[in-house]
Formats: structure tokens, sequence, C-alpha cells
């Protein structure tokens, strides 16, 4: 029950505010922005706890035809085909935050890692993703089941963009914002979660509030995750020798991302 309401909850709120930021939009832009700031917050934490969870553990059916409409379902809900977030998740993972994960927060400079600066690595995030796209498109790693799984999900996700803006121009506008906003959200998580402080010892960094990891179903427990990344989130257990940071993740990559609390 409690991985049920995992998965739900923050799509649902997600959701909720972007329709009320719609419903507002002729009345006030002020409430309206505003709600659609709080879709966003949501939207990352969809990302990060709910889709996530979906792409770690889905077990409860192997039928495509029961698999293939949520996974376009949730394309629609974070903005970008699941299955490029679902190959890009397992590269993340691979390569554990080094210069060959999609996402990391290291680029290469003469030679050597070396930081990349927050702003443009969190504000010009759909230039950080063309890796992504290339590989999915090219690499041979790639099964081809993968790809054509990629384009339904791209087909799916305009087509979706194209019915919001044929009912409402302004539903239309207002999700491309949603999903720009949002996906900042995400990647500054990200790199809250990756500070790029130490290439060789800290591939990623938690936060042990308890409060917030129960409200939060341990998300905070990022550097755990990637110790066992098979073992579901919410068995996760704190590791008190972990890197870690005083701040949630999110706030972490937004306000002090260039330091952690060493053991």
């Amino acid at each position: 029950m409690i991985r049920q309401f995992q998965i739900v909850i923050y799509p649902i709120l997600q959701a909720a505010c972007f329709v009320a930021s719609w419903q507002l939009s002729a009345l006030s832009w002020i409430a309206s922005a505003s709600l659609l700031l709080l879709a966003a917050a949501f939207m990352c934490f969809t990302l990060h706890i709910s889709v996530h969870e979906v792409v770690h553990h889905w077990r409860w059916t192997s039928h495509q035809w029961v698999r293939r409409p949520v996974e376009s379902l949730l394309s629609c809900l974070i903005g970008l085909p699941y299955n490029i977030y679902r190959l890009s998740h397992w590269n993340h993972h691979r390569y554990n935050n080094q210069l060959d994960d999609f996402t990391s927060t290291w680029k290469l400079v003469d030679g050597k890692p070396a930081p990349r600066n927050r702003w443009t690595y969190t504000l010009l995030w759909i230039f950080n993703n063309r890796a992504l796209f290339d590989h999915t498109r090219y690499a041979g790693e790639t099964a081809k089941t993968d790809r054509r799984w990629v384009l339904a999900d791209a087909l799916v996700l305009l087509a979706f963009i194209g019915f919001l803006f044929m009912t409402n121009i302004t539903l239309g506008l207002l999700f491309l914002a949603l999903n720009y906003f949002g996906w900042v959200l995400i990647f500054f998580m990200n790199y809250g979660q990756h500070p790029p402080v130490d290439y060789d010892r800290v591939m990623a960094v938690s936060h042990s509030s308890k409060a917030y990891n129960l409200i939060f179903f341990n998300n905070g427990l990022h550097h755990e995750h990637h110790v066992a990344p098979s073992k579901p989130i919410r068995d996760l257990v704190t590791d008190h020798k972990a890197p870690a940071i005083k701040r949630s993740h999110l706030l972490h990559g937004l306000f002090h991302p260039d330091s952690t609390d060493q053991p």
C-alpha cells in the first residue's frame, strides 16, 4: 500500500496544481504562475520518486499491452519519453556520475574531470541531454526494441502536446513551461545528489533527516541507493559513514552545491 501511494501521490499533486494553474490563468497570472511553479516542484518529485520507483522495480506485470500505455502516460507526466529516462537512468547507475554518465555533474577539461557549472547544467538542461539522444539513436548497445519504444513514447507525447494546444493555446503553453521549469528543478536535485566535489571518492551524497525521509519515501538516502540500486528505496537503511549534506538534495543543489559534510 505504501509503495502504491509513493507512486501516485506526486503525479496527482502535479496534475492538480497544473490544472489549477490553467483555470486561474485568465483571472490572476500571479496565482497561475505560483501554482505552475508548485506543479514543477511536484514534477521534480514525480520523476525522482514515483517514476524512479517504476524504473527500478517494475514487477507487477510483464504484459506489454498493460505496460506500454502506462509508460506512455508517464511520458506525458515528465515531458520526456519514458524509455529515454529509463535508458538514461540505467547509464547513470552504470557510471555513477563519472564522465560517461549522461547526467554527470563533471566535464572533461584539459584531460581531467572538472565540475560543471550548475547554472548551465540546470537552466540549459535540454542541451545536456544531447548525448543521451545521440546514444539512443545511434549506439549499437541500445536494442532496436528500446529505440522503437522511445519513438512510440515520443509520438504519444507529441500527440498529447498537440491535443493540449488544439484544446487551448494557454493550456499548451503552460504545459511547455511546466516541463521546462520541472526539469530545471530535476537537474538541480541531481546536482545536489551528486555535487562535483571529489571525482574519485564521492559518487552520491545523502540527506539523512528522518522527517524528510519519512515524507519523501527515503529519497534522501541517495548514496545508499547507489550502493544497492536493486533494493527497494523503502528498505534502505541510513549509512552514517556515507558522504552527507545537511539540506535536502534540491535545496543543496539550489543554494550550496559545492560541499559535503564528510564523515
